[in-house]
């Protein structure tokens, strides 16, 4: 899904323009997307929540299949900005989920190690590759070809994602998390971040404070603020946030 990201940053803007889009409709088409992104990471602890981490990526992947195929079709630019909201979905969603998973499946010692390789994958790897390999694509084929075939493509691998992760010819269906999790451990606890890299809520401090004990065993001030219990007070400092284990 970075892919697709790396595409629609790099190109939306270049589609629209060849159908007589204005600089007026790309900055209205900015707003909406980062505004359905803020939303959406307000209400991703709900819905991952209610519905599982796996089921939220697979929501992302229609969100995807749909909006390509969409842009590729509209031939009025100003009929792209309804799903400019899919913007939360297929990205902020879909970030918050990934960083909730890897925060509650990795062992506390690589949680910043994974954290890192997500991000590499995902904003470095998966960006990039969106708009290098799609800018030869755009190049041969043109936007509306390019964007039409990512969503097919998108749709082969919601297909396999959901193949993998719901379906064992030895089980049947199966449940996304096992009995011994705890499923409200989910999306708050996480340090995701929100559009473009900027952090969207406080990180936790219980690692750096402990860091800080253990240089300072003499137990005096250290730093310019002091902390009770070891986390400020804020949203994921409770006692199931993996970070503070």
């Amino acid at each position: 899904m970075g892919f697709g990201i790396g595409l629609i940053f790099t190109f939306l803007f270049w589609h629209l323009q060849d159908y007589g889009g204005t600089p007026t409709l790309f900055g209205v088409a900015s707003v909406i997307n980062h505004v359905s992104e803020i939303f959406a990471y307000f209400f991703s602890f709900r819905l991952i929540t209610q519905i599982g981490h796996v089921k939220v990526l697979c929501l992302g992947l229609i969100g995807n299949v749909l909006r390509f195929l969409y842009i590729s079709y509209l031939t009025n630019p100003w009929m792209v900005l309804p799903f400019e909201l899919m913007q939360g979905i297929t990205h902020a969603a879909v970030w918050a989920a990934s960083c909730s998973y890897i925060a509650h499946n990795t062992p506390k010692h690589l949680r910043a190690s994974a954290q890192g390789v997500l991000q590499g994958i995902h904003h470095g790897l998966g960006r990039g590759c969106g708009a290098i390999i799609g800018g030869m694509f755009v190049t041969y084929y043109g936007t509306t070809t390019t964007f039409r075939w990512y969503g097919i493509a998108c749709l082969f691998v919601l297909g396999f994602f959901i193949f993998v992760n719901f379906y064992r010819k030895e089980q049947g269906f199966i449940s996304e998390i096992p009995v011994t999790e705890d499923p409200h451990q989910v999306a708050e606890e996480t340090s995701h971040l929100a559009p473009h890299g900027v952090p969207s809520n406080p990180i936790p401090r219980a690692l750096s404070n402990s860091r800080l004990n253990e240089m300072n065993p003499n137990g005096g001030p250290y730093g310019t603020y002091q902390t009770t219990g070891g986390n400020l007070d804020i949203p994921g400092a409770n006692q199931h946030n993996p970070f503070a284990q």
